[in-house]
């Protein structure tokens, strides 16, 4: 039970027992919450229920960060990834939050983005509007009315957006931006006061909010933050509905948004759901209930991938603008002097292949602002995993057919098509289409990064363990594989290709890519006939990591999948005795 607003707990028989209490404020509190530069922009104050909402999801936010899934270092699946936080909340429209659409609504929104259990209890409270203290009044009465209201990360994409809005199309926004570190929000200030200098003549300023939102020193034990949307979906809706809007704006391009899984270890709330269209329309519905009068929240770029988007801004004559953004999602550990972007990351990655699909070159994207190259940079464990599959996903679409064929291979998109207020078949061609045009981006970006780096190919100097290094083919046996041995002259053999990350027996071949699931065939390939421990798997496949024995059960489960979905029926995996596997082969020998 996590206990907020210095509420008394629940007495009835049976109620959790209280874990954590959570209250606002600078003096004492746990969450710092402060929203600079609002008070003079909006028409009237906030009303009871939206400030209670934007509190719930505060606390909300602040919970995410306080109850840990297990730390960075544990890798899970399904349920043990998922928590089950029970809140007991201060609210001034009692009446409101105690009917059951309404509790509803908040749960199911939050189930899907977080991947977690909700529950609520709330209870009155006598705050009035006059009495919040994070509704700061920075500067005076603004003149005019807004177009507009849209989050503004200081991204790539919300670059775009705002630029389409306010140079493009001549609409008066008012961009609303989190606060996390001072020198993430001075680049976003700087941003802000280019774009809107940049506005089509005739077109009013645009505003910029600022909005503070993080926990006390020493508070914060996890860092998912899969909430945070939550918060400004909510921070964003409430001041929305204050300039007389009933539309709030995400900018996000549509491969992010819609975000498939790109291996088996990003399932669940893992697979970021910010802008997903199943998320939107669930964040609709709440704030449509709370505000009682229809809102949508949307999101333009549904549609377009980044690499179309930076075309876009080229065309539109801002793209020198990038080179002020930060896609990076590393914002803690990003220093004064240092470039702002990780180049680890998904977000790096998908940052600097956009940019080379865009035709772009240094002068917009700078190589300096990167901490590791995303090209050639050496990586190890999940970061290289993760560069593989971003780039071997999107590759893969270019085998699929047809749409269906495509929904087959990603069940996942099954998720969003009916969200997309297309009829399904409709919306899937055009999933298909997006993922296609995303591919042929990716194609164009890794043949323009293999020209640019064709001298360090030709001298032989890419490290095998990057990007590039895997493009080429030259990742290097893992530890403790012994090299296949070839020509596959035997058909009987089978043969373990570290090189080229497949198993072949009998003429026919399975392609794992440089995932776990091929690691594990190889580790187990080494010991044919002989009962391998679990703990001789997890030094082979996750070293240094304390895998847990799902997992491995899992990672065995697609494996297995795999080899017989490519023919190879003949590779037999025993797991009958505990916390072992065994690889049988039937008459076939193995290349050592």
């Amino acid at each position: 039970m996590i206990v907020c607003g210095g509420a008394e707990p629940p007495s009835a028989p049976g109620t959790p027992p209280v874990v954590r209490r959570l209250d606002i404020g600078d003096k004492g509190g746990q969450v710092r919450l402060k929203f600079d530069q609002l008070a003079g922009l909006i028409h009237t104050r906030p009303s009871p229920a939206e400030l209670d909402l934007i509190e719930i999801a505060a606390y909300v936010f602040a919970a995410d960060q306080t109850v840990s899934r297990g730390g960075p270092t544990r890798i899970d699946y399904g349920d043990r990834w998922r928590r089950t936080l029970r809140f007991h909340i201060p609210v001034r429209r009692s009446d409101l939050w105690s009917r059951r659409h309404v509790r509803d609504a908040l749960r199911d929104a939050l189930e899907f983005l977080t991947d977690d259990q909700y529950e609520f209890s709330f209870t009155s409270t006598t705050a009035r509007a006059a009495d919040v203290q994070y509704l700061l009044d920075r500067v005076g009465p603004s003149a005019g009315e807004f177009d507009e209201v849209a989050l503004f990360s200081g991204g790539a994409d919300s670059l775009c957006g705002a630029i389409d809005a306010t140079a493009v199309r001549g609409r008066r926004q008012l961009l609303v931006s989190h606060r996390p570190v001072n020198h993430v929000y001075a680049r976003q200030q700087a941003l802000y006061r280019a774009v809107a200098d940049r506005r089509r003549a005739g077109t009013p300023r645009p505003a910029h909010v600022g909005v503070t939102a993080h926990l006390a020193d020493g508070v914060a034990t996890a860092h998912t933050q899969r909430s945070r949307s939550f918060l400004f979906a909510a921070v964003g809706g409430v001041i929305a509905r204050r300039v007389g809007l009933s539309e709030l704006r995400f900018y996000e391009n549509g491969i992010i948004s819609l975000n498939l899984p790109i291996s088996p270890q990003v399932i669940g709330g893992r697979a970021s759901r910010t802008t997903h269209p199943q998320a939107l329309a669930r964040l609709a519905r709440l704030l449509s209930l709370v505000f009682e009068s229809e809102f949508a929240v949307v999101n333009p770029f549904e549609w377009a991938t980044r690499a179309e988007l930076l075309v876009a801004l080229h065309a539109a004559g801002h793209a020198d603008l990038l080179a002020d953004t930060v896609s990076c999602i590393h914002t803690r550990d990003q220093t004064t002097g240092a470039g702002p972007h990780c180049g680890r990351c998904s977000q790096c990655v998908d940052r600097r292949l956009s940019v080379l699909a865009a035709g772009l070159g240094p002068a917009h994207d700078p190589p300096a602002g990167y901490r590791e190259d995303v090209l050639v940079g050496a990586r190890d464990g999940a970061d290289l995993l993760l560069v593989e599959r971003f780039v071997g996903a999107a590759l893969d679409v270019r085998r699929i057919a047809s749409p269906v064929a495509f929904a087959a291979h990603n069940p996942e998109v099954n998720r969003a098509l009916r969200y997309y207020g297309l009829p399904p078949a409709v919306a899937a061609e055009r999933v298909f289409d997006l993922c296609r045009r995303h591919s042929d981006g990716m194609s164009r970006a890794v043949a323009r990064a293999l020209g640019e780096q064709v001298n360090a190919i030709v001298g032989q100097t890419v490290p095998p363990a990057s990007l590039l290094g895997l493009i080429l083919g030259r990742m290097p046996t893992p530890i403790g594989l012994p090299p296949a041995v070839g020509p596959d002259t035997d058909p009987e053999r089978l043969i373990v290709d570290p090189a080229r990350f497949t198993v072949r027996t009998r003429g026919r071949e399975c392609f794992f890519g440089n995932t776990n699931e091929f690691h594990l065939v190889a580790r187990m390939a080494r010991s044919v006939g002989d009962y391998v421990p679990y703990d001789a798997l997890r030094e082979a496949v996750w070293p240094g990591i304390d895998a847990e024995s799902f997992t491995i059960q899992k990672t065995m489960s697609n494996a297995r999948r795999k080899l017989v979905a490519a023919g190879l029926t003949e590779l037999v995996f025993d797991g009958r005795q505990k916390q072992h596997y065994r690889l049988q082969i039937a008459a076939a020998t193995v290349a050592r």
